[in-house]
C-alpha cells in the first residue's frame, strides 16, 4: 500500500523546475501581453498554478500507475490554457488569473487527497 503523501514532495520538486523552465516564454509564447512591472508576480502565480497541476498530475500517476492517464492531464492542463487563457487581458489581469487558477488548482488537489485518503484508509468488512 503507498502512503497517502506519495507523490506529492516530488510532484512539488518537479512543479517548481517546471515553472523555471517555462520562464524564458514568459514574455514572449503564451501570454497576454508583456509583463512589466508584473514581471515578478506573473512568475510566481504562474509557479502556483503549474505547481498545483504538476502535483495533481504525480498523484494521480502514483494512484493509477498510468503514464497515459498522467500525459493526458498535461495535455488537457495545456489545451484549457490555449482555450480559456486571458488573451485579451493586460499584464495586471493575466497575474490575478493564474494566481486563481492556481488556487483553483490546490483546491482540486486538496480534495482529491482528501478523498483518497478516506477512501484508501476505510476498513474493510471481515
Amino acid at each position: 500500500m503507498r502512503s497517502q503523501g506519495e507523490g506529492i514532495g516530488p510532484g512539488v520538486s518537479l512543479g517548481v523546475m517546471w515553472s523555471l523552465w517555462h520562464l524564458p516564454v514568459i514574455d514572449y509564447l503564451g501570454t497576454a501581453s508583456p509583463h512589466g512591472v508584473y514581471l515578478l508576480p506573473f512568475p510566481f502565480a504562474f509557479a502556483l498554478a503549474m505547481t498545483a497541476m504538476r502535483v495533481l498530475i504525480a498523484l494521480v500517476y502514483t494512484r493509477t500507475n498510468s503514464v497515459f492517464l498522467a500525459q493526458l492531464m498535461h495535455v488537457s492542463s495545456t489545451g484549457s490554457l490555449v482555450v480559456f487563457g486571458a488573451w485579451l487581458a493586460d499584464a495586471a489581469q493575466e497575474t490575478v488569473w493564474y494566481a486563481l487558477y492556481g488556487l483553483g488548482l490546490w483546491l482540486v488537489t486538496l480534495i482529491f487527497r482528501k478523498t483518497i485518503a478516506r477512501r484508501r484508509f476505510r476498513r474493510e468488512p471481515d
